[in-house]
């Protein structure tokens, strides 16, 4: 469980370092550990990307993260 939360109106990069035990950056540690699969956030868009882009190596011939993708 994460005791901190990005609001939508906060900036991504400064929540991230300020808020280092929120949701986003929990999951995103999670994912980066082995301990999850995959992040899908409901909050902040620009705080999961740059979870994302921070945590974790890019896929090879992916340059840009995901926002949403139809299966």
């Amino acid at each position: 469980p994460a005791s901190e939360v990005i609001e939508m109106d906060d900036k991504p990069t400064e929540a991230l370092r300020k808020k280092k035990d929120s949701s986003i950056a929990v999951a995103a540690r999670l994912v980066k550990d082995g301990e999850g699969d995959a992040l899908i956030a409901a909050g902040n868009p620009g705080a999961a990307t740059a979870a994302s882009l921070l945590s974790w190596r890019p896929v090879p011939g992916v340059y840009r993260p995901a926002i949403a993708t139809p299966m």
